[in-house]
């Protein structure tokens, strides 16, 4: 009997050891699947290729500005939100040049943030996921780009907002892209995105 309860126990701590080296590999694969934002942008065209939507942004260049009303399909949203794909750093190669904080924000909503841990290293340099505090529901997507090469410089700024539905699913609701450029031999550019995203009634959005 004292033999079975040894050797219960000696299981019981192995496995409470494997439990504790598990976990942070879960909470990097919880990170992982959060931080795709190529897979964000992959079910947005989907969702938002439904019949009704309609996208009206305006896009400023300088003094110049155009409005724009589209009805895109899936290929056409992928497309429009290329910029937030392309600033995905899921894959582990480039998820290790980033260092991950965590913070509570007023009302309780979880900012959780990837900063380059190179500052003057060019490309992405910060994600800002907002999070709602009940559901853990992602509510904004912040990211910071600055690119620097033989011929142009350039910066933006990228802000997504979402919303959800009764059951859970994360819907674009509109986002905005500010930036300068500045290319050899032809000066400097400031423009603007401003864009929102109008649905068809009968979708609850919270």
């Amino acid at each position: 009997m004292q033999r079975i309860v040894i050797v219960a126990l000696l299981l019981g701590l192995a496995g409470l050891v494997i439990s504790c080296q598990q976990d942070p590999l879960e909470r990097q694969q919880k990170e992982a699947e959060v931080l795709s934002l190529a897979h964000l942008v992959r079910e947005q065209a989907q969702l938002l290729s439904i019949e009704g939507v309609m996208l009206q942004k305006e896009v400023k260049l300088n003094q110049d500005t155009e409005q724009l009303s589209l009805q895109l399909d899936a290929a056409g949203w992928a497309k429009e939100l290329s910029w937030v794909s392309d600033a995905d750093i899921a894959d582990p190669a480039k998820r290790a040049l980033y260092a991950y904080t965590e913070k509570e924000q007023d009302g309780g909503f979880v900012l959780r943030q990837y900063t380059k841990k190179d500052s003057d290293a060019i490309g992405v340099q910060q994600i800002n996921l907002l999070f709602e505090p009940v559901l853990n529901e992602l509510k904004q997507v912040g990211i910071r780009i600055a690119e620097d090469n033989a011929m142009y410089q350039a910066a933006r700024q990228i802000d997504l907002l979402f919303a959800h539905d009764d059951a859970g699913e994360i819907w674009l609701q509109q986002y905005k892209i500010a930036g300068s450029q500045q290319i050899i031999m032809q000066g400097s550019y400031d423009f603007s995105i401003s864009a929102q995203v109008i649905y068809p009634e009968g979708i609850p959005f919270h």
